[in-house]
């Protein structure tokens, strides 16, 4: 069951990456399943950061909602040779 709404999630953000390649706003070489992968992992540790120490970081300084896009879009090891 866990599993398949883990696979089910990764499914979701992979069509929203390949939306967003689409639209132009990702490279068309960006190798949608391990950015997606990333990208979850990343949300992930984000929210357990938060949870578990509120203190340690703050979100809107940091301005990570601005550097996610940066990280599929300029990281060489998340592309396919097209």
């Amino acid at each position: 069951m866990q599993q398949s709404l883990l696979t089910e999630c990764y499914d979701k953000i992979e069509n929203v990456l390949k939306e967003c390649i689409e639209a132009g706003q990702l490279l068309v070489t960006l190798n949608t399943r391990p950015a997606a992968l990333l990208l979850r992992g990343y949300v992930n540790g984000m929210m357990e950061s938060r949870l578990f120490t509120p203190e340690s970081f703050d979100l809107a300084a940091a301005a990570l909602h601005r550097r996610r896009p940066d990280m599929l879009r300029l990281s060489p090891t998340l592309t396919t040779a097209r």
